[in-house]
């Protein structure tokens, strides 16, 4: 969304957990913002933005145009995916403001730790992230197995362009504890863009 449709997006803010998904399939969480004040230029933090838990599966986090998610501004997640399946975020700016060219930090950007087959981005126009100026941009953890991370826009600005004021992400991407296989990027048109974090990707 813009500041034109602020008014029809839903303010999930100031709590512990913003959105709970427990054991749970084929829900969708769309066109709020998570973190933030109504018109998406500020803090007003969660705790945890959104956590997926307790085999929760098939479910889409944002989507492209008025679908995306602005997830920015919460004091530790933006999303956190534990033990889950085969779940897609998609089209959010996680991180940044509403205009996508400024700095609202959460402390981790996404974070999946087990589970298999969950997917970060997707080569479809409209449904890269924008994950910027966290922390951390996404942590795998403890052994996922088969998660994808393609087509995003990883330190950067809006749509990939460099020119992003503040700073990227001090991590775009950590994978630690794990032994299993995932995939970062993919095909031309699934390849992530990482630029202005100060390290793109680490291994610990």
């Amino acid at each position: 969304g813009d500041d034109s449709d602020a008014k029809n997006s839903p303010v999930i803010s100031g709590n512990q957990i913003g959105i709970v998904i427990e054991n749970s399939s084929s829900q969708f969480v769309f066109n709020s913002r998570i973190g933030t004040n109504n018109l998406g230029t500020a803090s007003f933090p969660n705790t945890h933005g959104i956590v997926l838990q307790n085999g929760s599966s098939n479910n889409i986090i944002g989507g492209s145009g008025l679908q995306s998610n602005l997830i920015s501004g919460n004091d530790s997640i933006a999303i956190a995916v534990n033990s889950c399946n085969s779940n897609s975020i998609i089209g959010n700016k996680i991180g940044a403001n509403i205009t996508g060219m400024l700095g609202v930090s959460n402390f981790v950007g996404v974070y999946i730790s087990g589970g298999t087959g969950n997917v970060v981005g997707s080569g479809v126009v409209g449904e890269s992230n924008l994950i910027s100026a966290n922390t951390v941009g996404i942590i795998l953890e403890n052994n996922p197995t088969s998660t994808i991370i393609k087509s995003n826009f990883i330190g950067t600005g809006l749509l990939g362009n460099s020119v992003f004021v503040g700073s990227g992400n001090n991590y775009g991407v950590i994978i630690k504890n794990t032994n299993t296989v995932n995939t970062i990027g993919g095909t031309v048109a699934e390849g992530n863009t990482f630029a202005n974090n100060n390290v793109s990707i680490g291994i610990d």
